[in-house]
């Protein structure tokens, strides 16, 4: 292998391992956002759950960022064990998650959210079911977390 060879596969060796780097989040080892995004156009039949860890914010502030970290890769570990393994999980940012369960109609996705409500984690969810685009489909669940948090802050949840 001649040098100017060597220099090309180890140029897209690292270009592989950016790849991947781009594609995961680096803490919960769910697909990341700009992976989101990039499926954001598909009108199949789709669910769509969206997930908000509430009080991330508080337990990085009393008991520390390791504390966070660790709270954040138990809900991936959990939302994972709840899904099928054509189904994915992407860190949005934060403390929100997408779950995107391909050809999963609701009377199925409504399995998959006791599920995760048993779980036994403080989470916010909303669940989407339709053939949509993608994008309206994920912002629809984010509206029904959005009311879950104002429901609890006024008492009604």
């Amino acid at each position: 292998m001649t040098t100017e060879q060597a220099l090309i596969a180890l140029l897209l060796t690292r270009v592989a391992e950016l790849e991947q780097q781009v594609k995961y989040d680096r803490l919960t080892r769910a697909l990341s956002q700009s992976a989101l995004i990039s499926q954001l156009h598909s009108e199949d039949e789709v669910t769509v759950i969206a997930v908000d860890v509430p009080g991330l914010g508080m337990t990085n502030v009393r008991e520390g960022h390791d504390k966070g970290d660790r709270l954040l890769i138990e809900v991936v570990m959990g939302l994972k064990s709840c899904v099928r393994m054509t189904d994915c999980i992407y860190r949005r940012g934060g403390d929100e998650f997408v779950m995107i369960l391909p050809h999963c109609y609701y009377f199925d996705a409504d399995k998959v959210e006791s599920r995760v409500r048993s779980l036994n984690i403080d989470l916010y969810l909303g669940v989407v079911s339709g053939q949509q685009q993608l994008s309206v489909l994920v912002q629809a669940a984010f509206t029904q977390v959005e009311c879950q948090k104002i429901r609890r802050k006024n008492g009604k949840l």
